[in-house]
């Protein structure tokens, strides 16, 4: 069995705002090519940008939670 031991999941705020084209994969996506290529289990990395940083700092490249959308459970 092959193990896919670097790979990351999901999509990532950050990157798309600065216009970097995203280097992950959604969850049956990766399945389904894993199969295709014989790897039978993943170290997944998720992506970790969530809607508590403020974007408009983000999409200047700056990671700053102060006047972001928040910071209940799903901004975080």
């Amino acid at each position: 069995m092959l193990i896919d031991a670097h790979t990351h999941v999901g999509s990532d705020l950050f990157v798309y705002l600065r216009d970097h084209f995203s280097y992950a994969l959604d969850w049956p996506t990766l399945v389904e090519q894993g199969e295709r290529f014989g790897i039978g289990k993943f170290v997944v990395f998720p992506m970790v940008s969530h809607l508590g940083l403020n974007l408009a700092e983000s999409r200047s490249g700056r990671i700053t939670t102060e006047g972001g959308m928040g910071n209940d459970p799903l901004c975080v």
